[in-house]
């Protein structure tokens, strides 16, 4: 039975040949696009760190992998992320506001700001769709 580092080790393998064969060469660019630090990731890829399921939940959609997919290789349930298609690029998941409706939805109480993240991403995946005339493959399907 694996124990849990080498699935720790694992996991952090896996991320970073996502990362890679996403396009994102460096380390600092899947991190901005996620919204986590550099060293951060930099311990989740060699498999020295343990994140709160929301960062792997970041990095999952920016890597364009089902939710729970980090998860699953924790428990030894998988041994790879499932094939998928890059979908949106990373800079839709950058945490930063670029217009007044962003800022808006900021401003509303009540709300994690992780909820609010979730909200703005999902305009900028929609406002993307457009600009692509429908044709984006969903990040979800594989």
């Amino acid at each position: 039975m694996e124990t849990r580092e080498a699935r720790l080790k694992r996991l952090g393998a896996l991320i970073k040949r996502a990362r890679r064969e996403h396009g994102l060469r460096r380390v600092d660019d899947l991190a901005d696009a996620a919204g986590i630090g550099r060293t951060t990731l930099v311990a989740i890829e060699t498999g020295r760190k343990v994140v709160t399921p929301a960062m792997y939940n970041a990095l999952e959609l920016t890597l364009s992998l089902p939710i729970g997919t980090m998860d699953s290789v924790l428990r030894g349930d998988i041994d790879a992320f499932p094939t998928t298609t890059p979908g949106y690029p990373p800079e839709v998941y950058v945490k930063e506001t670029r217009d007044e409706r962003e800022q808006d939805i900021m401003a509303v109480k009540g709300m994690s700001n992780e909820g609010k993240w979730q909200v703005i991403f999902g305009l900028r995946e929609q406002a993307y769709d457009k600009t692509r005339g429908g044709q984006n493959d969903r990040r979800h399907s594989g």
